[in-house]
């Protein structure tokens, strides 16, 4: 038995179908690119509040606060304190119980090196939450304007 080809070449034009797909495309570029700049405003202005609200001793923490902006998986916004110890400050810490290193003490007749002492804890003084907090109104306010008005 022989194989037939039964397939056909079938075209189809679609008037204002290249228009249709233009506008789509426009649409998508502009919603983007305003949903691009309220995110970015929002993350400054969380950064800025957190900026504020952040205790001084030294200006470290303060000044390794930054923002930064991904568009590769949609828009997303980042602000972070690039310090270690910024969760620490942020979150507070639990008193604990440590040895001290290199004093020497008598229990009984032994010397043992190396005294139990109580380290206390540092109250949470938080910085970062507030700030987005505070902003998160105004941005999901903001973002909601543009989806609206890109809609029209």
């Amino acid at each position: 038995m022989s194989k037939r080809n039964y397939t056909k070449l079938v075209s189809v034009e679609i008037e204002g179908l290249q228009e249709a797909l233009d506008a789509v495309k426009w649409y998508d570029q502009n919603a983007n690119q305003k949903l691009r700049a309220v995110i970015a405003d929002g993350v400054k202005a969380i950064s800025r509040g957190a900026r504020q609200r952040i205790p001084v001793k030294t200006g470290g923490l303060k000044k390794s606060i930054r923002t930064r902006m991904y568009t590769d998986r949609g828009v997303v916004g980042y602000v972070r304190a690039h310090k270690p110890h910024a969760h620490l400050v942020e979150f507070g810490t639990q008193g604990h119980q440590t040895i001290e290193k290199g004093k020497r003490y008598r229990i009984g007749g032994n010397i043992r090196t190396g005294k139990p002492v109580f380290v206390k804890g540092a109250p949470a003084r938080p910085f970062m939450v507030p700030a987005y907090e505070q902003e998160k109104p105004r941005i999901e306010a903001e973002v909601a304007k543009v989806l609206k008005e890109v809609r029209r």
